[in-house]
C-alpha cells in the first residue's frame, strides 16, 4: 500500500476540480462551499469544534468499516485539531 501522507488525488465537487493533499503536511482546512465554493476563506480557527467533529465522524466511520490503523492513522495528525 502506498503511504497514505504522499498520496494526492483530483475530484469533482459540483463541477469543481478540488485536490486532496497529503495528509500530514498541509494545514488543516475547513470551508463552506456553499457560501465559498472557490475554498479562499479557511474557517478552521473559527469552527475548531467543528472541524473536530468531522475528523471525529471521519475517524469512527473508517474504523466501522474496518479500516487499518495505517489508513486511519495520518487522520489523526490533522494540524490545528490536536
Amino acid at each position: 500500500m502506498e503511504d497514505a501522507e504522499k498520496i494526492e488525488i483530483t475530484f469533482i465537487v459540483d463541477g469543481e476540480p478540488r485536490t486532496l493533499k497529503p495528509v500530514g503536511k498541509i494545514n488543516t482546512e475547513l470551508y463552506n462551499l456553499k457560501s465559498d465554493p472557490k475554498q479562499e476563506r479557511n474557517l478552521v480557527s473559527e469552527e475548531t469544534e467543528t472541524a473536530k467533529n468531522i475528523q471525529a465522524k471521519f475517524i469512527g466511520f473508517l474504523s466501522e468499516l474496518g479500516a487499518s490503523r495505517e489508513t486511519i492513522s495520518p487522520w489523526l495528525k490533522c494540524r490545528g485539531l490536536n
